[in-house]
């Protein structure tokens, strides 16, 4: 599975399993693009990848719910790496708050993310792998999304 040459973007790269992508497509040769909203671990995540070979050195740090951000990152990414080949979508909270006592910001705040930050990137990316007439989209989901989990929402 080489990706040579590929770029690749990564929404939660900064996180385990999202990180656990990036490192594997760095090292199947692609360019990935690290996104995530904790600076601290998304610089210490750049870091492991850079260590790699990968080229990337920039930190993008986006709010996945900001539709203004998310826009303006991938016209940096666009104008930066000229196009987009793959996009991971790992993005993701979890509130272990059972549901009788989360409040509705708490709700809001998964809902947000999970569903609306992700369709707001796999469109944005969308539109731009449309006029390159081709591209991959990759979205990572949570077992919650098919299965009732026991005091959790």
């Amino acid at each position: 599975m080489r990706l040579d040459g590929q770029v690749v973007v990564v929404f939660g790269g900064n996180g385990d399993i999202g990180g656990a992508i990036a490192l594997r497509m760095v090292k199947e040769g692609a360019t990935v693009v690290p996104v995530g909203r904790n600076k601290t671990r998304l610089k210490k995540r750049l870091k492991e990848l850079t260590a790699l070979g990968n080229s990337v050195t920039d930190e993008y740090s986006v709010d996945i719910t900001d539709e203004k951000a998310v826009k303006s990152f991938f016209k940096s990414v666009v104008s930066k790496y000229k196009r987009i080949d793959t996009l991971v979508c790992a993005s993701g909270v979890y509130a272990n708050i059972p549901a009788e006592k989360m409040t509705t910001k708490q709700w809001m705040d998964v809902i947000n993310t999970n569903l609306t930050g992700n369709f707001i990137v796999c469109r944005e990316v969308g539109n731009i792998m449309l006029k390159q007439k081709k591209g991959s989209i990759i979205t990572i989901g949570s077992l919650g999304s098919y299965v009732a989990l026991s005091g959790t929402t």
